[in-house]
């Protein structure tokens, strides 16, 4: 399913934080989460145009997601002057707590970044 991440609302200006609209575009169908165990509903495409999109923290792609950004004019993704993360983009992150990942090691595949610029 191919989602433009602006119907969602963020604002590509770099202006505000984007990464609460960021994540409805990624869990709209009910996607996988931290406690699914690397399962989804279906695959998806999220689809990033041209702007600017300020986070502060990491955006969380799940499994069997496609980031993709316009290949001729590339969107940025900014970290805020604020961020706190490991990553602006973050593909198994840490259980609060646990220390344990999202996903087991076997289940890092059927993912794709492309056609962004990251600005830290």
């Amino acid at each position: 399913m191919e989602r433009n991440v602006l119907d969602y609302g963020p604002d590509n200006t770099g202006t505000n934080n984007t990464k609460e609209a960021i994540n409805a575009a990624i869990m709209d169908g009910n996607r996988g989460c931290e406690d699914c165990g690397s399962t989804t509903v279906r695959p998806a495409l999220i689809y990033f145009p041209p702007g600017t999109y300020n986070i502060c923290t990491p955006i969380i792609q799940h499994y069997f997601t496609q980031f993709v950004g316009d290949p001729n004019n590339r969107p940025i993704i900014k970290g805020c002057e604020t961020f706190t993360g490991t990553a602006l983009m973050d593909v198994n992150p840490y259980i609060t707590g646990s220390g344990i990942n999202w996903y087991i090691s076997q289940n890092q595949f059927f993912r794709q970044i492309r056609n962004f610029v990251f600005d830290l």
